[in-house]
């Protein structure tokens, strides 16, 4: 359970970035769920 608290931390403090700051991130807002849950996601 505290991973996956980690990893909604994550989402949140991700997503009260600016666009810019994620920028230098390489991260596009709309990828920032996929991002911190790629290692979850199988295709």
């Amino acid at each position: 359970m505290s991973e996956k608290q980690g990893l909604l931390d994550k989402v949140r403090e991700l997503e009260a970035m600016s666009d810019e700051e994620l920028s230098s991130l390489g991260i596009l807002r709309e990828d920032i769920v996929d991002h911190v849950f790629r290692d979850a996601h199988f295709v």
